[in-house]
C-alpha cells in the first residue's frame, strides 16, 4: 500500500479552469471559485539605454517588443523587481522594487488612486468620491546598487491603455534593464 504518493508536478490551468479558496461569509466559511483568468499573471519588461537618455527623454521598457495593454474592466495589483546593469570592468548594477495597482473602468486606465474613508477631504460620507483622492503614487523601493540615483531616472505611468515602465541612463554608459512584473488580477 502506498500512502501520500504525489507527483509534485506543476499543473497547467486553462483560462476557464477554477481555483477554489475559503472565504469568511457571515457566520462561516464558504468555498468561492475564481477563474485562473483572475489569478496571478507575470510579464517581463526589457530595454536598453545608451548614453545620456536623461537629456533625450525616458526610454520605455517593452513586453515582447510592445506595450502591456490593460484589459477592460479589471484591476491589477502588481509588484515588479527591476534590475539594471552597466557591463564592463567599471560596470554597476541596481535593483528596485515597484509596488502599485492599475485599473481599467470601461476603457479608462489609470494607476489606482489612494483615498482615506475617515478623512472628509478624501471621501464623502466615508465612501469613495472620484473627485476627492490623494492621487496615485507607486511605491518604488531601492534594494541594491547606487544609492545616489545618479544612474538616471525611473518612472511608472499610463500611456492610453498601457502600463509603462520608463527609464533613463547616464552619459557614456549602455545599461540593460529588465523587470519581472507579477499581477494579481480581478475582473468584473
Amino acid at each position: 500500500m502506498e500512502i501520500n504518493k504525489f507527483t509534485h508536478e506543476a499543473t497547467d490551468f486553462g483560462p476557464n479552469d477554477f481555483l477554489g479558496f475559503d472565504a469568511v461569509d457571515g457566520d462561516g466559511f464558504q468555498t468561492k471559485k475564481i477563474t485562473t483568468a483572475n489569478a496571478l499573471k507575470e510579464y517581463v519588461y526589457t530595454g536598453t539605454t545608451t548614453g545620456d537618455s536623461l537629456g533625450e527623454g525616458l526610454v520605455e521598457l517593452l513586453v515582447n517588443g510592445g506595450q502591456l495593454v490593460i484589459p477592460t474592466n479589471v484591476t491589477w495589483g502588481f509588484s515588479a523587481l527591476l534590475v539594471s546593469r552597466a557591463p564592463g570592468g567599471d560596470g554597476y548594477s541596481n535593483v528596485y522594487r515597484i509596488d502599485s495597482a492599475v485599473e481599467n473602468f470601461d476603457g479608462t486606465v489609470r494607476l489606482t488612486r489612494n483615498w482615506d474613508a475617515t478623512n472628509p477631504s478624501y471621501s464623502t460620507n466615508g465612501k469613495f468620491d472620484p473627485a476627492k483622492h490623494k492621487g496615485a503614487h507607486p511605491v518604488i523601493t531601492f534594494i541594491a546598487g547606487d544609492e545616489s540615483k545618479t544612474f538616471g531616472e525611473l518612472t511608472i505611468d499610463i500611456d492610453g491603455t498601457a502600463l509603462r515602465i520608463r527609464v533613463a541612463g547616464v552619459s557614456s554608459s549602455t545599461i540593460k534593464w529588465s523587470a519581472k512584473m507579477r499581477f494579481v488580477s480581478i475582473a468584473d
